[in-house]
């Protein structure tokens, strides 16, 4: 038996010890931290510095799809300049409500209560006033208190775009809790044409719901001339997928076009 069996062997024999599980959860927290999963604050997480790096170097308005009551799209708003347009969509009526108080009348911002989806028409949202923030067509406020269903408008991004003459987007952030891959299949044929630069996206809980593994985010870019890059407060790091980093951690990535990586310099 090598020494490292040893202590594997050694180690699993004090599972449940009360030094041995306070040392394991110091343990989680520090991987988790050094990994930044389930770190959303923008200010710290490196958010702001990634998105500000890649909009001062691609031209193009920004989508921000699952805008809640503008908390990201605030933050973006100081990098967004000249003719550019922040498009917010927030598919529920009430939410929608606190986005107009937020962000209403704000130069360069363009307000739509809808989704962003696979298609045009209408979903069931399951939706809790007091957790807005993880509304979604999957059962993730069941366990709060006051959850209802509610009726809401989508639209598929490539109808938008074209109805709304938008040649080029530079940013297209996701965050509808476990639907980013519907919202991501109504903009193929801008992923198809090359007008999409890149994607800031999450990828998390939600999608033990929906299926979607870290490696279907990974090959779907990869298939479209896209890197998946992994953001740290100082640097991005390309995701090199390994079965054994496959998670449901709460955390943001962002996926930029292969050919625009020698223009961008991710490594500054």
């Amino acid at each position: 038996m090598s020494a490292i069996d040893r202590a594997r062997g050694f180690i699993a024999s004090r599972h449940g010890g009360f030094i041995a599980s306070r040392l394991a959860t110091v343990a989680e927290k520090y991987l988790k931290a050094y990994n930044n999963l389930g770190n959303m604050n923008m200010a710290c997480n490196g958010e702001v510095r990634a998105l500000r790096h890649v909009l001062a170097r691609v031209p193009g308005d920004i989508i921000d799809a699952g805008s809640n009551e503008g908390q990201w799209a605030g933050a973006v708003l100081p990098f967004v300049t000249g003719d550019r347009t922040v498009h917010c969509f927030e598919p529920v009526p009430q939410t929608f409500a606190r986005l107009a108080d937020a962000l209403g009348g704000r130069p360069r911002v363009r307000l739509n209560n809808a989704g962003l989806g696979a298609r045009e028409g209408s979903f069931t949202l399951n939706f809790n006033p007091s957790v807005s923030e993880v509304t979604s067509a999957y059962p993730l406020v069941d366990h709060h208190g006051g959850a209802c269903s509610v009726e809401c408008r989508v639209t598929t991004g490539d109808l938008y775009l074209a109805e709304h003459g938008i040649a080029e987007i530079a940013l297209l952030k996701i965050d509808v809790e476990g639907m980013e891959a519907e919202c991501l299949a109504g903009f193929e044929d801008a992923f198809g044409a090359a007008r999409i630069a890149s994607v800031q996206f999450e990828h998390g809980p939600s999608h033990v719901h929906s299926g979607h593994t870290l490696k279907y985010f990974k090959d779907w870019f990869e298939e479209r001339g896209f890197v998946l890059f992994r953001i740290f407060p100082r640097r991005l790091e390309p995701l090199r997928y390994e079965l054994r980093r496959e998670s449901f951690e709460a955390q943001n990535l962002l996926a930029v076009r292969r050919d625009l990586l020698p223009a961008l310099d991710l490594s500054a």
